[in-house]
């Protein structure tokens, strides 16, 4: 298919920690990331300050507990999954040149892009409770979910909502193959921000 187009990728092919990983990919993750971690008792969400992890309190976020994380922002999404004992794989996708970060390219060509978009639980609160917030932080809250702290600011109807962002990668599947009837799928999603809705 023509005009085929590169979504770059890079992984570690030695464990490394998180905290190691995204102060290799501090260059493309800047202080604009948002992070998604997944522990055994939670998900939630955090924002990097000055290459550090930090919850709506404002204190850095523990990592030992996570077994998963994806970091994104605009331009560039960092994946992390632990393998053993806090460490474990990296791979930093990007749009944008991302050469020397890890050893090993995995690139993947695609042609076209999809917007996506997937609305969070709850709706917006205020937080009148004894458990306070940073500045630019706002609480979600459902009956199902309970309350979650997610890093953007002004969320604090109950008609407001937040929306995660995402870019679908489209790719001819069957391009190779003799029998080739031009089938197309989604090969890769990236992170990419966090918005309100409807918006002010």
């Amino acid at each position: 298919m023509s005009n085929t187009k590169t979504l770059h990728g890079l992984r570690s092919e030695k464990h490394i920690s998180l905290e190691d990983a995204i102060a290799k990919c501090k260059e493309h993750l800047h202080n604009n990331a948002i992070a998604l971690l997944y522990s055994p008792t939670a998900c939630q969400l955090a924002r990097l300050v000055e290459g550090k992890l930090t919850g709506a309190d404002g204190e850095k976020i523990i990592l030992k507990p996570v077994f998963e994380a994806r970091i994104f922002n605009q331009t560039s999404e960092l994946r992390w999954l632990n393998v053993l004992n806090g460490n474990g794989h990296a791979v930093l996708i990007s749009e944008s040149d991302i050469s020397g970060i890890f050893d090993t390219a995995c690139d993947l060509p695609y042609f076209e892009t999809l917007p996506q978009q997937y609305i969070l639980w709850g709706q917006g609160m205020t937080t009148k409770d004894e458990k306070k917030i940073s500045d630019g932080w706002s609480r979600l809250g459902a009956a199902r979910i309970g309350a979650m702290d997610i890093p953007i600011a002004g969320i604090n109807d109950n008609k407001q909502r937040v929306i995660l962002k995402a870019i679908e990668y489209l790719q001819e599947i069957d391009a190779n193959d003799v029998n080739s009837h031009g089938n197309v799928a989604v090969v890769e999603e990236r992170l990419v921000k966090l918005t309100s809705f409807p918006k002010e």
